[in-house]
């Protein structure tokens, strides 16, 4: 934040050592300053009440600004799972990676893509999907999984219009986060 003050200092600066070297005789013009002065402050200003103002849009109308997909990786602006459930995805993923073993894998929708790939190691298998999870798992079995988990809401909360799919049985609750295994 202290950007501002110190580019007013650096400019003030600049001014007063080319002043000394053109003898008092320097023209400085703080009409083009004050317009990108006005411009960042209203940039910065706009930024930060989008991005506080993203939680609550995505919590109650599940509006938001989306990051370019590079980005979307590590920063993002829109939330893939409520900052409520924040803890309890990392608590359920963490439990996955302690409790899956080589012959299982997890089913994981696109929220919860990233949060797989950030907490379970590398001898996990992740199947992803968007829309259908039956074809997910369909696939999942046909590379020779014996076992299928599946992360999701215990209490459905109006994202993504998904359900927990029928077969599966909860075995493990984190909050409203449930770690979820393929019974048949």
């Amino acid at each position: 934040m202290l950007v501002y003050p110190f580019t007013f200092y650096a400019v003030n600066g600049l001014k007063r050592v080319v002043r000394g070297f053109n003898g008092g005789n320097f023209e400085f013009s703080l009409k083009l300053v004050d317009g990108k002065v006005k411009g960042m402050l209203l940039l910065t200003v706009l930024l930060g009440g989008v991005y506080l103002a993203t939680p609550v849009l995505m919590n109650t109308v599940n509006v938001g600004i989306f990051a370019l997909n590079s980005v979307n990786k590590v920063f993002s602006f829109a939330p893939t799972v409520p900052y409520e459930d924040v803890n309890d995805v990392v608590r359920a993923m963490k439990w996955l990676n302690q409790n899956m073993g080589g012959d299982s894998c997890v089913v994981l929708q696109h929220a919860f893509l990233w949060w797989g790939k950030l907490y379970l190691g590398d001898e996990h298998e992740i199947v992803h999907f968007e829309n259908d999870v039956g074809s997910a798992l369909d696939s999942a079995f046909e590379h020779g999984f014996s076992r299928a988990y599946f992360v999701w809401w215990n209490t459905p909360i109006g994202w993504y219009g998904i359900t927990v799919p029928e077969g599966f049985v909860r075995l493990q609750d984190f909050g409203r986060i449930s770690v979820y295994e393929f019974a048949g």
